[in-house]
C-alpha cells in the first residue's frame, strides 16, 4: 500500500485503549487528525443514557486534504486546534456539517485519521466509564514527523 509516494509498512500499527472516566473533563474535546491514515475506533464499554453527554465522538470526514509536506502537516493541526474545545467544536458545527458517533449499536467506526478532525464530547457524571479500544494504521510521515516525536514523548 502506497500513500502519496510513502512505502506503508503492513506492521505500521499504533494501539491503545481508551479508559474515560465519568466526569474526567481532561478527555473531552481533544480534537486533532491522527498521524495514521487508518483509525477503527472498536466501542468496548459505552454509556447507556444517550439523553446526557456521553463522550460521543464528534468528527468531520475530509476536514483536510492528505498533507503532502511535513511542514504543512504540522501547520494544518496547529491552525485546526482553534475547535479542540466545547466553544470551538461549536463553532465548527455552525460552519461545516459535524458528524457524531454514539455507539449505541456497539458497532465499530473506520475512518481516514489523517483528514478526519475528530474528538470526543464530555462524560457526564452519572454516565458510567467509557473504554474503547483505537486501532491506528500506516503513518505516512517521515521519521522525523510530528507524530512519530510526538508518539516518542508519550510512550
Amino acid at each position: 500500500m502506497v500513500a502519496e509516494g510513502h512505502s506503508i509498512d503492513r506492521e505500521d500499527e499504533y494501539l491503545i485503549t481508551r479508559f474515560v472516566k465519568q466526569g474526567q473533563n481532561s478527555e473531552a474535546y481533544r480534537s486533532h487528525f491522527d498521524g495514521h491514515l487508518l483509525t477503527l475506533v472498536l466501542p468496548i464499554q459505552m454509556p447507556v443514557d444517550k439523553t446526557r453527554a456521553s463522550g460521543e465522538l464528534k468528527f468531520l470526514p475530509m476536514a483536510r486534504n492528505q498533507p503532502k509536506f511535513e511542514m504543512k502537516n504540522i501547520f494544518e493541526k496547529i491552525l485546526w486546534k482553534r475547535y479542540a474545545s466545547e466553544k470551538g467544536m461549536a463553532k465548527l458545527e455552525g460552519l461545516r456539517e459535524v458528524k457524531t458517533e454514539v455507539f449505541t449499536e456497539g458497532k465499530p467506526l473506520l475512518f481516514r485519521g489523517t483528514t478526519t478532525f475528530h474528538g470526543n464530547n464530555f462524560l457526564a457524571d452519572g454516565q458510567g466509564d467509557r473504554i474503547s479500544m483505537l486501532c491506528h494504521y500506516f503513518d505516512p510521515s517521515p521519521s522525523f514527523g510530528i507524530s512519530n516525536i510526538l508518539r516518542k514523548i508519550r510512550g
